[in-house]
C-alpha cells in the first residue's frame, strides 16, 4: 500500500512539473536560447583557450583571451562587414520591383512555349503587385519586431560572452558535477558519451563552419566576377544556407538566380553553373579534406531532423537539428558499446 501511495505522488509531482513546464515554456525556451548561444560562443572559442594553457598559461586568463578573440572577430565582421551587406541588401530592396517584372516576363514565356505545345492548357500567372506588397509587409513586420527586441538583444549580447567565458574556465568543474549526478555503476558510459560528444561536435562543428565560409567566400568571388548585384550579400546568404545540411545550397541558390534573372537568361545560366560547380567543389575536395565523412548520417535521417527541428524552432532548429542528433547517436553507441562489449569497460 505504501508503494501505490509513493507511486501516486510520484506521478502527481511529475504532472505538476509537466504543467509548470508548459506554463513557463516561453521564458524557459527564453533561457535556453541564450545559454545554447553562450555555450556555442565558448565551445568555438575553447580552441583559443586550449592552445594558451599548453603555453602554461593560467585557466581564467587563457578565457579571457579566447572569449576577447571571439568578441574581436564579431566586432571586426560588424565593422567592416555590417555596412556593406547593409548597402547591397538596401539596394537589392530598392530592385526587387524589378526583379520580380524579370520572373513575371519569363515566366509569360515559359507559358507560350508550353501553351504552344500543348503541355498545359491554362497559363499560370504571378500576381506582382501582390507579391511586392506581401515582401513589403514582411520587411515592416519585420523591422518592427527587431525594435521591439533590441534591449532583449543588447542583453543577450552582453551574457553570451559572459556565458561563454564562464563555460571555458570551470568546464572541468561543470564536467565533474555532470558526472557526480551519474550513478557510480554508469559513470564511465558518460564518460565515453562525453568523449565522442566532443569529437563529432568538434569536428562536424567547426568543420561546417570553415566549409560554409569557404564556399560563401568562393561564391561571392565569383558573383562579383560575374557582375551580379549584391554580390556580398548574396555569399554571406549562401554560406549560412551552406550550414543547413542537404536542402542548404538549393535554398541559398534562390535568391541568386532571382537578382541574376534581371541580368538575362545568359546569367541566370552563368549563376547556376557557378553554383553548381562550387558546390561539385565543396562536396568532392574542400568538405572531404576538412570535416571528412561529415555526420555520417543518411539522407533520410538528415532531412527528418531538418523538418522537425525547424517546426519546433524555425531557422536556428534547422542549424542545430544534425548536432543534436550527434549528441543523441554518441550516447545511444556508449550505450550499446557497454552492453555488447562489457569487457572493454574503463
Amino acid at each position: 500500500m505504501d508503494n501505490f501511495f509513493r507511486r501516486v505522488w510520484i506521478l502527481v509531482f511529475i504532472g505538476l512539473g509537466v504543467l509548470i513546464i508548459w506554463w513557463a515554456r516561453g521564458a524557459l525556451l527564453s533561457a535556453g536560447t541564450l545559454l545554447l548561444a553562450g555555450l556555442t560562443f565558448g565551445y568555438l572559442c575553447s580552441p583559443v583557450a586550449l592552445f594558451l594553457e599548453k603555453r602554461k598559461v593560467k585557466p581564467a586568463f587563457a578565457a579571457i583571451l579566447a572569449v576577447l578573440c571571439g568578441i574581436v572577430a564579431v566586432a571586426l565582421f560588424l565593422v567592416l562587414a555590417v555596412p556593406v551587406i547593409f548597402r547591397q541588401a538596401q539596394a537589392l530592396l530598392l530592385s526587387l520591383p524589378q526583379y520580380l517584372d524579370v520572373v513575371a516576363t519569363l515566366l509569360a514565356t515559359l507559358n507560350a512555349w508550353l501553351l504552344d505545345r500543348g503541355i498545359i492548357e491554362t497559363a499560370f500567372t504571378i500576381d506582382i503587385a501582390a507579391q511586392t506588397q506581401q515582401i513589403a509587409q514582411g520587411i515592416m513586420r519585420w523591422s518592427g519586431t527587431m525594435v521591439r527586441v533590441v534591449p532583449n538583444g543588447l542583453a543577450r549580447a552582453i551574457l553570451t560572452p559572459v556565458i561563454g567565458f564562464y563555460f571555458i574556465k570551470d568546464r572541468k568543474w561543470f564536467i565533474d558535477r555532470i558526472l557526480h549526478i551519474v550513478p557510480l555503476r554508469r559513470r564511465h558510459i558518460a564518460v565515453n558519451a562525453g568523449r565522442a560528444i566532443h569529437e563529432v561536435l568538434r569536428h562536424y562543428i567547426g568543420g561546417q563552419i570553415t566549409v560554409a565560409a569557404i564556399t560563401g567566400a568562393l561564391t561571392g568571388i565569383a558573383f562579383m566576377l560575374l557582375g551580379v548585384e549584391g554580390f556580398v550579400v548574396l555569399g554571406i546568404l549562401m554560406a549560412l544556407c551552406d550550414l543547413i545540411p542537404v536542402v542548404g545550397p538549393w535554398l541559398g541558390a534562390v535568391p541568386a538566380l532571382a537578382v541574376a534573372a534581371s541580368g538575362g537568361l545568359w546569367l541566370v545560366a552563368l549563376v547556376g553553373a557557378t553554383i553548381f560547380l562550387i558546390q561539385q567543389l565543396e562536396n568532392t575536395i574542400i568538405s572531404p579534406r576538412i570535416v571528412g565523412s561529415r555526420a555520417g548520417l543518411h539522407p533520410v535521417v538528415v532531412i527528418s531532423a531538418l523538418f522537425v527541428g525547424g517546426g519546433l524552432l524555425g531557422v536556428a532548429g534547422m542549424f542545430f537539428s544534425i548536432p543534436f542528433v550527434l549528441v543523441v547517436r554518441s550516447v545511444v553507441r556508449a550505450v550499446r558499446q557497454d552492453r555488447l562489449y562489457p569487457e572493454e569497460r574503463k
